[in-house]
């Protein structure tokens, strides 16, 4: 691959470790607010993005769907888009990673909280203050999600598709 095309590939991780991904994770949460009858009071993306809900009179499933909805979005994304161009099948490829990532922060987050030192700002730390009896019950959700992205990557083959598809493309001096 030539510099031009690892400048891009660069650009496509950052831009989606630090605008898709957030927004994504963010928008999750609110469209999960939204759908249990809250309210979306407050959005922020930078510096750190945080999104603020109403969700007065939601009970712990909603609450619980509120706080997951930030992991599942991204997640469901990757489910649902097929990547067909090379730059997409990439940035499909960085999404991925940060949803494992993600699930791993999670799942770290939970062998804390059963352990007794939480994390407090983590989201899954807050659905398991409303099921604290769940805690197994979500670490094994956690691990199967991360062994279903490790699988769709896999079968995928982004890296393989996407290196294939620029050297393919490289003329000969």
């Amino acid at each position: 691959m030539r510099l031009r095309q690892w400048i891009g590939v660069f650009f496509i991780g950052l831009l989606t470790a630090t605008v898709v991904y957030p927004l994504l994770h963010e928008g999750g949460h609110c469209l999960a607010a939204l759908l249990v009858g809250g309210s979306v009071d407050a959005w922020c993306l930078f510096p750190l993005p945080c999104v603020t809900c109403e969700i007065a009179g939601v009970g712990r499933l909603g609450l619980t769907l509120v706080g997951l909805g930030g992991m599942l979005l991204p997640l469901l994304l990757t489910w649902l888009i097929y990547l067909k161009r090379p730059w997409l099948r990439l940035f499909g490829l960085y999404l991925n990673g940060i949803c494992l990532l993600s699930f791993a922060i999670s799942l770290y987050a939970c062998v804390q909280f059963c352990v007794g030192t939480p994390l407090p700002r983590e989201d899954i730390t807050k659905v398991l203050m409303l099921y604290p009896e769940k805690a197994n019950v979500l670490m094994a959700a956690l691990a199967v999600l991360m062994a279903v992205i490790l699988l769709q990557v896999r079968l995928a083959r982004p890296i393989t598709q996407t290196v294939k598809y620029y050297t393919s493309n490289i003329k000969s001096p």
